[in-house]
């Protein structure tokens, strides 16, 4: 094996692989796989196995990897031995604390001591009697005091009523032209008269003196008597006739309307 001088590849042929240039124009190398020393020409031999970065072969010092192989070994050897070295006493610690809890020379055991029982006295007799509720008095609210009477106001408010009604009758009369209408409207005419009546007496109720309206009760009570004698009689007169209901709302509304002004002129 030779090195050539111009390029510096090493070659096994008489020519150079890289530049073409014969071997006698390179070194020779020499080979002693025993000693695995430098040649005479100071170049290094051949080495498979190890190569540098400039390319050329360096020697295998098998002397050498095996120290660093044994040191390695030591060295995992002490790190297991420091690892279980811990791991004992970690647990020897664990197992002391459970069992007892050493100062100096005295050992408290840490085993549980229930405290002493407190006794809570009973409540006595005069402690267990509940007080008795005190009565809440609820005030009671002061009575609504009734509106003042004003007979003027009220009068003068029933006759604007009793005045409607009268209107009304002259202008629903005067459009019935059929005995039917006819019959119709001097219904709704009576019944207008008679809710009018109805609430005269009523005020009369609440503003009367109890002996005075005692006495209007009962000429009331008489007058309703001749009121439907009259219309009784009246039916009577017109038999089957198509306008008996008209003369009965007639004489019913005649009497009703003439009670009503009576009974406003009653107000005080």
């Amino acid at each position: 094996m030779w090195k050539c001088v111009k390029c510096g590849t090493l070659n096994r042929e008489e020519t150079c692989s890289a530049c073409g240039a014969h071997w006698t124009t390179g070194q020779m190398l020499e080979q002693n796989p025993e000693q695995e020393t430098y040649n005479q020409q100071g170049a290094y031999p051949e080495t498979p196995y190890v190569y540098q970065e400039n390319g050329y072969g360096a020697p295998d010092d098998r002397r050498t990897k095996e120290q660093n192989n044994n040191g390695l070994i030591i060295t995992i050897v002490i790190c297991v031995t420091v690892i279980v070295a811990l791991l004992l006493g970690i647990g020897a610690y664990i197992f002391v604390q459970d069992d007892d809890v050493i100062y100096g020379d005295e050992t408290v055991q840490t085993t549980y001591v229930p405290a002493e029982k407190t006794e809570v006295p009973e409540p006595t007799a005069e402690a267990t009697v509940e007080p008795k509720p005190v009565p809440t008095t609820v005030p009671t609210p002061a009575p609504t005091p009734a509106p003042k009477h004003n007979g003027a106001a009220k009068r003068q408010a029933f006759l604007g009523r009793a005045d409607e009604i009268e209107a009304y009758a002259k202008t629903a009369g005067a459009e019935a032209m059929t005995q039917m209408d006819i019959n119709r409207v001097s219904g709704e005419i009576y019944s207008r008269w008679d809710a009018l009546l109805n609430d005269v007496y009523q005020y009369l109720k609440s503003v009367l003196p109890a002996g005075e309206f005692e006495s209007l009760r009962k000429d009331e009570l008489a007058w309703i008597k001749r009121k439907e004698a009259a219309v009784a009689k009246e039916g009577e007169a017109w038999g089957t006739g198509s306008g008996r209901p008209m003369a009965e709302n007639g004489v019913a509304t005649e009497y009703t309307r003439e009670r009503c002004y009576e009974l406003i002129n009653m107000i005080p």
